[in-house]
């Protein structure tokens, strides 16, 4: 199923092309890994082809684009990996304490010689 998306006032071609010039991808790469030329890329950015739903979709998560930013200017412009969110959702547990060295209550052999030599002394 094919929902077209065509946001009257809302740039988010011009969002989408920033955000990938902040992230230092090139339209080529993104394309190539959505299986699109970047031709057909650039068409969709220029706003000469509408975009459908899926492929818009496609787009933000090759480029790890957040779409609610790139389509509203909302949020993050990274959308959150699923590590992050897990965090989010069930953080970590804290780093236990570190672990002093406990005394042993009996002294060393050394002690108990050095006593025992001063005792006869």
């Amino acid at each position: 199923m094919n929902i077209f998306i065509n946001i009257a006032g809302m740039d988010w071609q011009q969002r989408f092309k920033e955000y990938l010039k902040d992230e230092q991808l090139s339209q080529s790469e993104i394309a190539a890994r959505i299986g699109v030329t970047q031709g057909g890329l650039g068409h969709w950015l220029s706003g000469r082809r509408e975009i459908n739903l899926s492929d818009f979709m496609a787009l933000c998560k090759a480029s790890g684009a957040n779409a609610q930013f790139i389509l509203f200017g909302e949020g993050d412009a990274k959308s959150l990996l699923l590590a992050e969110i897990r965090k989010l959702v069930r953080p970590e547990p804290p780093a236990p304490a570190p672990v002093e060295a406990k005394k042993h209550p009996h002294p060393s052999a050394q002690t108990v010689k050095a006593k025992k030599n001063k005792q006869l002394a």
